[in-house]
């Protein structure tokens, strides 16, 4: 029987406990998949209330051209939501841990997101955080994470989009990328 790698147990307990959350009756989930042949991101975000939200991510990238640098990234988010017109808005903080063969770092980011749904089908949305030496622990100074992508709602519930994200944490002189690239990603909202 093939051993399960420490990955993997990370990946099936992280699932676990976000199968365990979504039973648990609130206003509405959704779920995201982002993948590139470096990077795979999973995102889930729990509705609250009228204006508040939380989620789990977890990213696991491949840091190094050979594939022997790898990085994973878990964080848990709180926000504020608001919405006027056609813009959706987002307004809190991350608390997220980074694990990688030559780092290991712990923060807080701020900072926010925000959707623009040009019609019920086409949207674009933008997101940036950063972390601040005050507020950053571990290996860096300062952890920087600014997603933007172009989306394509297929269904009221599901979504497919193209996207960049990028990944930065820096020292000194030193910068470190966990993630830099495209993206693919597909979403479902239930």
């Amino acid at each position: 029987m093939p051993q399960c790698s420490s990955l993997c147990r990370l990946l099936s307990t992280s699932f676990l406990t976000a199968a365990t959350l979504l039973s648990i009756n609130t206003h509405a989930s959704t779920i995201d998949v982002a993948l590139s042949n470096d990077m795979i991101e999973l995102e889930w975000q729990e509705d609250l209330g009228s204006n508040l939200s939380g989620g789990l991510s977890f990213l696991h990238a491949d840091t190094d051209d050979n594939g022997k640098q790898k990085t994973d990234i878990i964080s848990g988010d709180f926000f504020l939501n608001g919405k006027e017109g056609m813009i959706e808005y987002q307004m809190g903080s991350k608390l997220y841990f980074m694990k990688g063969k030559k780092t290991d770092a712990h923060g807080a980011l701020l900072g926010g997101a925000i959707d623009v749904n040009f019609t019920t089908k086409f949207y674009v949305d933008a997101s940036a955080f950063y972390s601040p030496d005050i507020i950053n622990g571990g290996d860096f100074e300062q952890y920087i994470e600014a997603k933007a992508s172009i989306g394509f709602k297929p269904t009221a519930n599901a979504k497919l989009y193209i996207g960049y994200k990028h990944t930065e944490a820096s020292q000194g002189k030193f910068e470190y990328e966990p993630y830099q690239g495209i993206m693919f990603g597909f979403g479902a909202r239930f």
